[in-house]
């Protein structure tokens, strides 16, 4: 059987390094955003996870359910805003790996169920910290 690399990148999507495709390897990477290649050509992209599953040769892809790709934000109610919809690929048709570092949405990016980087818009992010600011100064005079 040939050996499947993982192919590790930054957010500036450079290539880090290489890795042999285990199950150990693939822990340290949980909830990363991974694009998987199969043997048939497809391609599948979303979150990594691999600790929930007994089996070894099943890896857990998953996606926001209501994500919303070109807001980037979630649609829908909570309980059902954080929802996500899953895809098990058997690890036998897998041929390769990327993996972006620092990916999972617990790192505070803007979210995509791409494999990419969404790169904040600098001027709407200065506006709101702007408008945040006058908020917080606001509510000092006022004694809030």
């Amino acid at each position: 059987m040939k050996t499947v690399k993982i192919t590790l990148f930054d957010l500036g999507l450079n290539k880090v390094k290489e890795e042999t495709l285990t199950k150990e390897a693939l822990l340290s990477y949980q909830g990363e955003k991974t694009r998987l290649t199969l043997s048939d050509s497809s391609v599948h992209e979303g979150f990594i996870e691999t600790s929930k599953f007994a089996d070894d040769d099943i890896i857990g892809l998953w996606t926001f359910t209501f994500l919303n790709d070109e807001t980037h934000d979630l649609e829908s109610d909570y309980p059902l805003k954080n929802e996500q919809t899953w895809e098990f690929i058997p690890v036998s048709l897998i041929t390769s790996v990327d993996l972006l570092l620092h990916s999972n949405p617990r790192w505070g990016g803007i979210l995509t169920n791409k494999f990419q980087v969404v790169k904040p818009d600098l001027e709407e992010r200065e506006k709101i910290n702007k408008e945040f600011m006058k908020l917080m100064i606001e509510r000092m005079k006022n004694g809030k």
